[in-house]
């Protein structure tokens, strides 16, 4: 009620009039983010560990009932540890994340996090796997943050909303495709092969994730591409 009251007098012709010349901008803005290169490299990110993530959560039950012999209460919670614990990295690792900077603990956080989903393969332990997730989870809170930081960072302010945008939808294909793809192998191969699946995975994530943060800003170039346009 409170929203309908706040925008009772707006309507599809005022917002056409006083945003025209936005629409045209951000159809020019989305055009110059797709020639920079961070972008691909945040879009390639994003679709890998994005795809970490929802994969993570969604099979991390299955494979601990099928394969660790955990009580449904325990498979339940690995699944719900592993996004409470995501929930607080994101909160409690943040000041620690601009300590340290950005770039370099974005990559300590995927090294500890490939470490403890090696813990997590070779263990076969229902309880420890619980708490594994939980620390998993989080360590990998900062990561999607992380890179949407650098993206602005490496981009003019004009493209930001734009970019964004693109690679946060490449992001949810990859938590389309993965958890299908892993689907896949474990119909051929059997659950257990979930523990290598994400660990390969996080692995390549970490890898893209190296090579983005690495590239650095290159001034004036959005210019350059809209005069380049005209």
């Amino acid at each position: 009620m409170i929203l309908a009251a706040a925008f009772w007098s707006e309507s599809a012709a005022a917002y056409r009039l006083t945003h025209q010349s936005e629409e045209s901008d951000d159809k020019a803005h989305t055009k110059a983010s797709l020639k920079f290169p961070a972008t691909w490299w945040c879009a390639a990110y994003f679709l890998a560990y994005v795809g970490v993530e929802t994969a993570t959560s969604g099979w991390v039950v299955s494979f601990m009932l099928r394969s660790r012999s955990a009580t449904p209460y325990l498979a339940g919670l690995s699944s719900s540890g592993f996004w409470a614990g995501m929930a607080i990295g994101r909160l409690v690792l943040g000041p620690l994340t601009d300590r340290i900077g950005v770039r370099k603990a974005t990559a300590l956080y995927f090294a500890i996090a490939v470490l403890v989903e090696i813990l997590f393969a070779i263990l076969p332990y229902a309880s420890v796997s619980v708490v594994l997730m939980v620390v998993l989870g989080f360590l990998m809170g900062p990561l999607f943050p992380s890179g949407v930081i650098v993206l602005t960072q490496l981009l003019p302010k004009e493209l930001h909303i734009a970019a964004v945008s693109f690679v946060a939808s490449l992001g949810q294909v990859g938590g389309a495709l993965l958890p299908f793809g892993i689907g896949a192998v474990v119909e051929g191969l059997g659950i257990g092969v979930f523990r290598y699946a994400i660990l390969v995975q996080s692995i390549l994530a970490m890898l893209l994730w190296i090579a983005f943060s690495r590239l650095r800003p290159a001034p004036g170039s959005f210019e350059r591409i809209l005069a380049r346009e005209d």
